[in-house]
């Protein structure tokens, strides 16, 4: 691709996306301003080599609305945590709270591309991993890159379980959700009766109530499961989610060995992280060490 293309696609791409055009219109205005181009030699052979993936997706939505907007629309941060603030989606105008992502991120590129890329098409994603192998970092840093491409990605609101209670919203679905994990991790009662309870019912279908109407990603760490019984717990919810709600994602992270079992009808996938090479480890212990980026001490160097 040239150089003279490339610069001209851009310009025109993203002022017609600041303008408010749809992606497809903003691409298919951007490719014609290169082949009309004075300063673009060759122009009909370079404007092919733009492409607007995936191919089979409706590309007819906005990524930037024109409309004049208010300072509460735009994310904010509290507490070193993302909040990401539903004003501009209607009646959601309370904040959820994403737990902070770590410093760096290194050697899982690959792994965070595969993940977004399956919530175009799964419903469920399991995320597993050995202790330690920073599970939680890559899915915390992960809904931060996703907060700020909801519009582009077709998701209203990301929903991080356990909630985060310090500075996020308090109203009657944070509490129903709170109430969900008490029953999950505090309720002496089997899994089997579980569905028949009257309290569970009750906060279960305030959840689905909720969550019928909006494109949400639903993140479940389960670390506090700790039993058996907690975690055929959260299969069932689980199962009844997916059954109740047309739009909700979810993903699930979790040890090796602790599966959560959930309907074969879910379209769902698996992604395994091990531990990171040799030469990602010391390259993220050298960006993380101050001794070795910033060589405060002499006496200390990398070999």
């Amino acid at each position: 691709l040239m150089d003279q293309a490339a610069i001209e696609f851009s310009r025109q791409l993203y002022l017609a996306l600041a303008c408010g055009r749809s992606v497809r219109d903003a691409f298919d205005l951007a490719r014609r301003s290169v082949l009309v181009s004075p300063d673009v030699p060759f122009a009909s052979n370079e404007v092919k080599k733009f492409l607007l993936l995936p191919e089979k997706t409706d590309h007819g939505f906005q990524l930037f609305s024109n409309r004049q907007r208010s300072p509460s629309d735009t994310s904010t941060a509290h507490g070193g945590s993302e909040i990401i603030s539903m004003t501009a989606l209607g009646d959601m105008t309370l904040s959820w709270v994403l737990p902070p992502p770590p410093k760096d991120i290194v050697g899982r590129e690959l792994d965070m591309y595969k993940i977004i890329s399956y919530l175009s098409n799964r419903r469920l994603i399991k995320i597993k991993g050995a202790k330690g192998v920073g599970k939680c970092g890559l899915v915390a840093a992960l809904a931060n890159y996703i907060s700020i491409r909801r519009r582009s990605l077709l998701i209203d609101e990301i929903i991080w379980l356990p909630i985060i209670t310090a500075g996020g919203r308090h109203d009657a679905i944070s509490a129903a959700f709170l109430d969900l994990f008490a029953i999950f991790l505090e309720d002496e009662g089997l899994a089997l009766h579980m569905p028949h309870d009257s309290r569970y019912r009750e906060v279960s279908e305030r959840i689905f109530g909720y969550l019928q109407d909006t494109r949400s990603l639903v993140i479940v760490e389960t670390r506090p499961f700790l039993i058996q019984d907690q975690i055929e717990k959260l299969a069932i919810f689980l199962n009844q989610l997916f059954r109740g709600t047309i739009h909700t994602r979810v993903l699930l992270v979790s040890q090796e060995g602790l599966d959560v079992n959930v309907s074969d009808d879910v379209v769902q996938s698996e992604v395994v992280l091990d531990a990171l090479s040799f030469g990602h480890t010391i390259t993220l212990f050298g960006r993380l060490c101050p001794h070795v980026s910033e060589r405060r001490d002499a006496r200390i160097g990398t070999p």
